[in-house]
């Protein structure tokens, strides 16, 4: 991926933000000033500040709790994207291509193709449809299809300037900031003498109990304070003769306000934020009311602890717009409370308003409606519905399926999941419907528009021990109605590209609930198939891996330093690339494109060279190599829907064995083991709660099943499956509930561990007694939910008993393997085990009341299918 590919991706993210942070803060602001218009006279100026706060509050630091998807969908952002994202693109003029002899062609019916770029340097194309567009050799070149450089998007020039924007606001800010410090230090330290009041009377009037410094300099024009960790009152010089000392202390409890609300603090962080968010005009508004209502809130708390009436207080405000008018300052400082404009008519008017009650601190009413109000405008809500959750716990969840497919090469190309486009704050689901928790990438890395009557969609592939030259070969096309895009990259949270990670965007109808895919990964090294020297048309023929080849090739074209090849070729099921051979012997790969129109089994291809001086050429080679198409099909294209994902031309290797163990006579009941109420049981009162019956045999009623019976290899295979490497939990749970073990029949590997718990009120143990390994006898300390964590480090022959000697009723069976293939039957009796290498195994089959029903079982397991073991039943 060059700069300009890197920084478009970039910006789509960027973008993004920026939209949703516009329209949150949009929304925001409306909010708060409703609330502020209709609680104004209730409210003090100082709460109206912190109201407003709230909009930068919110556009700095995106807050996102998780909550049901109907209430996400109440979002007023949720509801703009979904109108936005759902209008059909603008009108775009397409170019038509040159006419085509009606004589040299044949009608066909149109097909798709992908194209996909490959490795930098080397772009090729694969052709994959079964009924492919095809054209004739034609006696004059075709129109040419050129390649474009990439080119910066409108998002990249936006966040370009945008960051350009943003950095000379900040080196402005820092500037002036640097150099009024440095004029500071010409300013002179005020002495107590001097001064017609007492400051620190004042400042401790005011509340503020940091150390303030005082100066006067001839740098501003009217009071101010600045310096955040050190704060200062900077006084105008000639002040103590511009104003009476009622006034002067006016002006200051003025000024110490600002230091006791912290708005030094705010001044910076509101500089900050509007940097960040210059073209956000809700963050610009959301500034000015907050200065406007600090001036409000500063000249309440000066006018509640000064002595001074308000005509005073008003001609003191009125002496600092007049002294502001006619001596401007040299440099602006961080904060001053004097600025002219329209804002000092109404500072005035509440001033001198003796009706209007002043306020001063925030109340405590006050304080729990804004904690109240952020927490309900602050958070976005985002969808994460979680339906299992409201289902009651079970004691071992199954382990969620992969949906993947096998790869010549011994990779794997996996299906992680789909969403809605854009997928960002959107659910995520598997193939077959059921929720996927956690987003695979932040963002798909592109976008697709699509019309109000479709769809749009993300599906997430992620490859596995794929090198990344065949991930960027590799096609995939939605297969049936709808529409797709290009494969893109998606990135994480930190903006990084996933590399072994394509995302397909497509449109479908709506309606659509399931969708169907072709991969085509290219599989096998590449051949040359046809030479040409680029001067004069010329055809070869060529045969490989049992298909045969041919191309036919126009004279080349030369446009300024590129040149242009034409030719055909019938390479159907191929990947194809062109190699420009130069005379020092190194050589230069293009991209080759295909045309639209074709016949007699041809396709046209296009293949132009940049910055290639024909003298230079010796030769131009074709090379082909075949490409392993596997289809995935019925997937969900909708969250819920119940989809059966199946794969089509898997690459061979792996097979399953399955089959079912029935009893062989009428149904056995159960052996009762605790009465219900018997008091000579431990623990009576809850272990005799509820009839406790044997688990040494369960049958159905219904089938005749046997459950628990054990199936397994008796050796490890040579290979192992990435799919059960990959899904293997580190931790399997042994419980006791209701005074029995479950599961009565446990399996586990030798490099897992096996926590055992207690949910019962009462005290109990687990006694081991394997055959190669160390007994363990635990005691479960009454409702212990954290559990004793046990390993086994060899695996055992056979499975091996399991008791408490607490309560001798609680029994169960433990298998200890070093392979993962191995099952329980279920109720009905039945049992499958999946992704078995092919070839020739040895199964084992242990029953617990029958003990070994079969030491050696040999099976053949054959790639792609399964081995379906007749019911064999088992006696009375």
């Amino acid at each position: 991926m060059n700069f300009v590919s890197a920084l478009n991706e970039m910006s789509h993210v960027w973008f993004d933000q920026m939209r949703n942070s516009l329209v949150d803060t949009t929304i925001l602001l409306g909010v708060v000033s409703a609330v502020w218009l209709l609680l104004r006279k209730r409210l003090s100026a100082q709460v109206g500040c912190c109201l407003f706060l709230l909009v930068l509050v919110k556009a700095a630091i995106p807050l996102e709790i998780p909550g049901p998807s109907w209430l996400a969908a109440l979002s007023p952002r949720q509801q703009w994207q979904q109108w936005v994202e759902t209008s059909p693109p603008a009108s775009t003029n397409h170019v038509a291509p040159p006419p085509v002899n009606p004589h040299d062609l044949q009608p066909i019916a149109s097909t798709t193709i992908d194209t996909v770029a490959s490795t930098p340097g080397l772009a090729t194309t694969t052709n994959t449809d079964t009924q492919p567009t095809t054209i004739a050799p034609a006696a004059t070149p075709l129109a040419i299809n050129t390649q474009q450089q990439p080119t910066l998007t409108t998002a990249a020039w936006l966040m370009i300037l945008w960051g350009s924007t943003a950095c000379a606001m900040l080196m402005r800010f820092a500037w002036i900031h640097i150099q009024f410090h440095r004029r500071l230090r010409s300013a002179t330290r005020v002495v107590d003498d001097v001064m017609l009041i007492d400051l620190e009377k004042l400042r401790r009037a005011a509340g503020v109990r940091q150390t303030v410094r005082y100066f006067v300099t001839n740098e501003i024009s009217s009071p101010a304070v600045w310096g955040i960790l050190r704060p200062c009152l900077l006084l105008p010089s000639g002040f103590t003769q511009t104003y009476s000392p009622k006034q002067i202390q006016w002006i200051v409890l003025h000024e110490f306000a600002h230091i006791r609300h912290g708005d030094l603090w705010i001044a910076l962080f509101q500089r900050l934020v509007q940097m960040l968010h210059v073209f956000n005009p809700a963050v610009w508004i959301a500034n000015g009311m907050i200065h406007r209502l600090q001036e409000y809130a500063c000249d309440d708390a000066a006018l509640l602890a000064a002595d001074v009436s308000r005509r005073d207080c008003g001609n003191a405000l009125l002496r600092a717009v007049e002294a502001a008018q006619t001596r401007p300052p040299v440099l602006d400082p961080a904060l001053g409370i004097f600025r002219p404009g329209r804002v000092f008519r109404n500072r005035l008017i509440r001033i001198l308003d003796t009706k209007r009650p002043v306020t001063g601190r925030i109340t405590s009413r006050s304080t729990l409606f804004l904690i109240l109000l952020a927490a309900i405008v602050l958070p976005r809500v985002r969808a994460n519905d979680d339906p299992a959750a409201e289902q009651p716990a079970q004691p071992q969840p199954a382990a969620p399926t992969e949906f993947f497919a096998e790869l010549p090469n011994g990779g794997t190309v996996e299906l992680v999941g789909i969403s809605e486009h854009p997928s960002k704050d959107r659910p995520w689901w598997r193939a077959d419907g059921s929720p996927l928790e956690t987003a695979p990438y932040a963002h798909p890395g592109g976008r697709y528009h699509f019309g109000r009557d479709m769809i749009g969609r993300e599906f997430a592939f992620r490859f596995h021990g794929v090198p990344e030259n065949l991930v960027q070969a590799t096609t995939i096309t939605l297969i049936g109605s709808g529409g797709s895009g290009s494969l893109s990259v998606p990135v994480d949270q930190a903006g990084h590209p996933l590399e072994n990670m394509r995302v397909k965007l497509v449109s479908l109808p709506q309606g659509t609930q399931q969708s169907k895919f072709r991969i085509s990964v290219p599989n096998g090294d590449w051949q040359l198939i046809a030479t040409s020297n680029g001067n004069e048309q010329s055809a070869s023929a060529f045969t490989f891996g049992g298909f045969n080849f041919g191309v036919t090739f126009m004279p080349g074209q030369i446009k300024g330093n590129d040149i242009v090849l034409n030719f055909a070729h019938n390479a159907i099921g191929h990947e194809v690339r062109v190699v420009a051979v130069e005379a020092d012997g190194q050589t230069r790969h293009v991209q080759s494109r295909f045309g639209g129109v074709g016949a007699a089994g041809f396709y046209q291809a296009t293949a132009e060279f940049e910055d290639l001086k024909g003298k230079n050429i010796v030769s131009f080679h074709v090379e082909v190599r075949k490409t392993h198409n596997i289809t995935f099909e019925h997937i969900a294209a909708a969250p819920g829907e119940q989809a059966k994902f199946n794969v089509v031309g898997a690459a061979p290797g792996w097979g399953a064995f399955s089959g079912q163990f029935l009893f062989d006579g009428l149904w056995p009941e159960p052996k009762v083991l605790v009465e219900k109420g018997d008091m000579s049981v431990k623990d009576a009162a809850i272990s005799a709660a509820q009839t406790i019956r044997s688990e040494e045999l369960i049958v159905d009623k219904k089938t005749l099943g046997i459950k628990n019976v054990f199936v397994y290899l008796k050796n490890p295979p040579s290979e192992i499956h990435p799919s059960l490497i990959r899904r293997k939990s580190k931790k399997v749970v042994f419980d006791a509930i209701g005074r029995r073990f479950l599961p009565h029949a446990l399996i586990a590997q030798t490099d897992q561990t096996i926590l055992l718990k207690n949910a019962d009120p009462i005290p109990s143990n687990v006694h081991t007694r394997p055959s190669k390994n160390s007994p363990y006898n635990l005691a479960l300390r009454p409702q212990d939910r954290s559990g004793a964590a046990v390993m086994f480090n060899k695996p055992e022959p056979a499975p091996f008993p399991v008791s408490s000697d607490y309560h001798r009723w609680m029994k169960a069976h433990w298998l200890i393997l070093d392979h993962p293939y191995a099952a329980i039957t279920d109720r009905q009796g039945k049992f499958e085990i999946n992704n078995l290498p092919a070839g020739q195994h040895e199964f084992v089959v242990w029953h617990e009341k029958y003990g070994w029903l079969e030491k050696s079982l040999t099976i053949e397991i054959k790639a792609g299918k399964t081995v379906k073991m007749a019911p064999r039943k088992i006696g009375s």
